[in-house]
């Protein structure tokens, strides 16, 4: 939440009080009473989709544990009324963009790995394979 607000407002002092603030809810707060990018409606698929990937490339746990919702539609329900990046869970409406976005990092960690490993078969029934190549990777061993 704390990336995207910063990426709503390009005035540099509203970004440095936004980084100092101590709880997810008070960003959300804030971030509502500050004035949007006015390219944001433009920009916002793409900031969501860059913060997404930088997410499951620092976090390779988090990463493999995306790559172990294969094949499986990936929905951002949410009961806030979010229609844009979710599906309101109360109505079963809503774009899903976030869950698209999602979906769509997911094969590219896929993919990566599957170059990385030698693995261009397109099979997607052995991504636990891909994890556990990744880890004898790290480790140095061979599989």
């Amino acid at each position: 939440m704390l990336l995207q607000v910063l990426y709503v407002s390009l005035d540099p002092a509203m970004r440095a009080r936004i980084r100092g603030v101590a709880s997810p809810g008070e960003t959300k707060r804030l971030g509502r009473a500050i004035p949007r990018r006015l390219d944001w409606d433009e920009v916002r698929l793409a900031v969501m989709a860059h913060l997404v990937q930088q997410k499951f490339a620092r976090h390779p746990r988090l990463a493999d544990q995306l790559i172990g919702t294969y094949p499986h539609e990936l929905q951002e329900g949410n009961r806030w009324g979010d229609v844009f990046f979710g599906v309101d869970l109360r109505t079963g409406r809503g774009c899903n963009h976030l869950g698209k976005i999602l979906e769509r990092v997911r094969e590219d960690l896929i993919l990566r790995a599957e170059v990385e490993h030698g693995r261009q078969d397109r099979r997607r029934d052995g991504h636990a394979q891909l994890i556990l190549a990744r880890t004898y990777a790290q480790k140095g061993l061979r599989e």
